[in-house]
């Protein structure tokens, strides 16, 4: 894959989403549509993933999916499964026992990049218990991963 020129405003537009995201979940008044910050994620990824894909495509004339998700998995999987690993140990001796059995599952979900399917089933992300589900943050990866 070819590499894209490196552009300092979309370092800008990121900071501005997470600033958006955490004054969001700090639950500041002024910010109580901080969560847009995640479409601008989504937004950015899109941009950079389809522009990588394209940019492959115009060098190659085809565009090697294989290994993209190779480099992804690569790039992922390994700080995943620490995650996971560290919250399970410490939600072990955090949460009651459904919770600790709602983050297992959802931790078997997200090994396997399809949290968002399992929050869409069995939460909302704006249900008032969301700080109760350690991995909910993983919904956007597995989505992302869809995409």
């Amino acid at each position: 894959m070819g590499n894209l020129p490196y552009n300092n405003n979309l370092d800008i537009l990121r900071a501005i989403a997470v600033l958006a995201v955490l004054l969001f979940h700090l639950k500041i008044d002024a910010f109580s549509g901080g969560f847009i910050g995640v479409d601008i994620f989504f937004v950015i990824s899109g941009y950079l993933i389809s522009s990588k894909l394209i940019n492959e495509h115009q060098s190659n004339k085809k565009i090697n999916f294989a290994k993209y998700f190779n480099k992804r998995f690569i790039k992922i999987f390994p700080a995943l499964i620490i995650l996971i690993f560290f919250i399970l140990i410490f939600s072990f001796y955090i949460l009651p026992p459904n919770l600790f059995l709602d983050f297992a599952t959802s931790g078997i979900y997200s090994i396997f990049m399809m949290p968002d399917i399992y929050y869409f089933l069995n939460t909302s992300y704006f249900d008032t218990n969301s700080y109760l589900r350690p991995l909910l943050h993983l919904w956007s990866l597995g989505f992302e991963i869809k995409f």
